[in-house]
């Protein structure tokens, strides 16, 4: 196994051991984890056991649902706080890009 494939390995064994102390400390069930995010409670198991990895994607979101910086989640730098609350979904990421792109044009007009 070469250097980058051994690293991205433990990445994701990390993930699914920050992701599961991270629901445990907060007393989120994967039920209800899959729930906010939209997808089968199977697939959050399955990221649980290592069966199935989050696309980068739903990392994000798994990261914003949880209020942990994506790399404590993944491992790239020691977990911080442990009792951040977990924040509920709100509208799609896409509108507050579009909102965030718009106060910006707004901004630049003046």
């Amino acid at each position: 196994m070469d250097t980058s494939s051994s690293k991205n390995l433990f990445y994701w064994q990390f993930f699914q051991k920050r992701l599961r102390e991270i629901l445990k400390e907060r007393k989120i069930r994967q039920k209800a984890l899959a729930k906010l995010l939209g997808v089968d409670p199977t697939t959050v198991n399955d990221w649980l056991t290592g069966r199935k990895t989050p696309s980068a994607n739903r990392l994000f979101e798994i990261a914003d649902i949880l209020a942990v910086p994506l790399d404590d989640l993944i491992g790239r730098t020691p977990p911080r706080n442990k009792k951040t609350k977990v924040k509920k979904k709100t509208k799609t990421t896409k509108k507050k890009v579009k909102k965030k792109k718009s106060k910006k044009r707004m901004a630049m007009k003046k």
